[in-house]
């Protein structure tokens, strides 16, 4: 479902009409128009409604991720038989445990990020009134924005994540694949 239908949805009365597309969005953003005092304010506007659009994107996006990481560590915890991860030895159940922390971390960083774009969606929608589309591209991109203060929370998430499935799948095999062995 894509965001205009979920905001009709909650909001029939809104006026759909100033939103812009996503995809005029992301080129409104990585092609940045006349930002300087003397430009068009209405120029300004779109812009800074465009990081905006872009924002929220980008948080649908991570919402996967994070969903991705709190879903495999429920799936796991849940649905498997616990004769049967109990039957295996130290090994596999303390790489078993060490997946769910590290999928616990890494959903924990993309949570942080998430809230990081979050913040930064505030700060530019403060840029709105005036116009100030040289702060809110500052917040979003500049020298101190979002990505040189918060990316890397994404980037090892994604990557903790990555490596807690590994370790997830490990023992997993095991129960399936290998015949249970008493634990010592």
């Amino acid at each position: 479902m894509e965001l205009q239908s979920i905001w009709r949805w909650l909001w029939p009365e809104s006026d759909q009409a100033s939103l812009i597309p996503i995809e005029q969005a992301k080129v409104l953003v990585d092609n940045p128009p006349d930002l300087s005092p003397n430009a068009d304010d209405d120029l300004k506007e779109a812009y800074i409604e465009s990081l905006l659009r872009v924002a929220d994107s980008d948080v649908q996006h991570l919402s996967v991720y994070l969903a991705f990481g709190t879903g495999v560590m429920t799936l796991f915890v849940g649905q498997l038989p616990s004769d049967r991860l109990l039957a295996l030895t130290r090994p596999w159940r303390i790489a078993f445990c060490i997946g769910l922390a590290l999928e616990l971390v890494g959903a924990y960083l993309i949570f942080r990020y998430i809230r990081e774009v979050h913040k930064a969606r505030m700060k530019i929608a403060r840029c709105v009134p005036g116009a100030d589309a040289i702060r809110a591209r500052e917040i979003w991109a500049g020298p101190v924005g979002l990505p040189a203060r918060s990316y890397w929370r994404f980037v090892q998430g994604v990557r903790v994540l990555k490596l807690g499935v590994l370790l997830l799948a490990l023992p997993i095999g095991a129960i399936y694949l290998i015949a249970p062995t008493a634990a010592p």
